[in-house]
């Protein structure tokens, strides 16, 4: 008789494949789900700019391993993207990440940072596109504009041709200050095995422990004649170059203008480990932006922090017989002091 479906003549109640191990039972999908719990602090990890091994790794330890989880890291990858993915909604920011993430190498991030009475802090600072003398003469007349025109003593900066041009065009009469690490640099990869290894010594000295100008001339002629094995220097365009920068890094004339008692290499190596923790070359703009405002709120909660501690708590003296300690400790902040 047609009843118009199937009909069971007979049942084997036996599987057609082998089972699920009890320990793998977690890794089917029926099983795998994350929770809004769960998305919840993934959410406040990712708006931290905590890396998903160490999201996953903070979960696994919520929840006793990896059966206990309810989701593979493979999924927790997938809601991450699909997170950032809903960030960049449609307009400039995706427009900017587009042209950004074509060449991710080149990113440039110029930070402005400077010192007061309680440290470093920071100015400001602009995401690049190139790094041109006409990008620069922006940003500079940018970032007097957001100061209102306040000259600085000093800029501290590096070599870089575009940057001087610009500097020089949009702050003249300014004194820059170049970075001795990226000089240092820059001579072993212009010179070489070229140099001996008494050049590096002597270029270093240089740049950090003359004090007149006529010291430095003096040094200067030497480490030409003892550290080139009679190569003619002339060859060299790298040291013409950066001798006629010479005021601009050499201790002789650079100890003559206002650093804060900071050296370029310094203050690079001292915010560029700071920067590390909150900032990645990884990162999309949306991400990169907000972990910025991190870096610069914290900085701005320390600052906040040590008026606290100075106003309320009194400075460790080891020369309480001194009175001039004793007043430097009442004029002084902890930092200067």
């Amino acid at each position: 008789m047609d009843v118009g479906g199937y009909v069971i003549y007979e049942w084997t109640n036996l599987h057609n494949h082998d089972l699920i191990d009890a320990d793998k039972v977690h890794l089917l999908p029926l099983f795998r789900r994350i929770q809004p719990s769960q998305k919840a602090l993934i959410d406040l990890h990712i708006s931290s700019g905590i890396s998903q091994r160490a999201m996953y790794d903070t979960l696994l330890r919520t929840y006793g391993g990896h059966s206990n989880i309810g989701f593979t890291h493979k999924d927790l990858t997938n809601y991450v993207n699909v997170v950032k993915r809903r960030e960049m909604a449609p307009g400039d920011a995706t427009m900017m990440q587009k042209c950004f993430g074509t060449n991710k190498q080149y990113r440039p991030l110029g930070i402005f940072v400077g010192f007061n009475y309680q440290g470093t802090c920071v100015f400001g600072g602009a995401l690049l596109y190139e790094e041109t003398t006409t990008t620069f003469k922006w940003l500079f007349d940018t970032f007097m504009r957001c100061i209102n025109y306040k000259l600085p003593q000093t800029m501290m900066t590096d070599q870089a041709s575009a940057i001087v041009a610009a500097l020089r065009e949009v702050l003249p009469g300014v004194y820059l200050d170049f970075c001795a690490w990226h000089i240092d640099q820059n001579a072993r990869k212009k010179l070489g095995a070229r140099a001996t290894f008494m050049f590096f010594e002597e270029f270093n000295h240089l740049i950090r422990h003359v004090h007149t100008e006529a010291e430095f001339e003096y040094g200067w002629q030497r480490m030409l004649v003892s550290c080139f094995d009679n190569k003619p220097t002339s060859d060299f365009k790298w040291l013409q170059f950066i001798y006629g920068f010479r005021t601009q890094w050499s201790s002789a004339w650079v100890k003559s203008n206002f650093t804060a008692a900071k050296s370029t290499t310094q203050l690079s190596e001292q915010f560029n480990a700071f920067a590390r923790y909150y900032l990645k070359p990884d990162y999309s703009i949306t991400e990169m932006l907000r972990r910025f405002q991190s870096l610069v709120d914290d900085l701005r909660h320390n600052e906040k922090a040590k008026d606290f501690y100075m106003q309320n708590t009194s400075p460790d003296n080891r020369f309480k017989n001194s009175l001039l300690m004793c007043h430097a400790a009442l004029v002084f902040t902890p930092s200067v002091c």
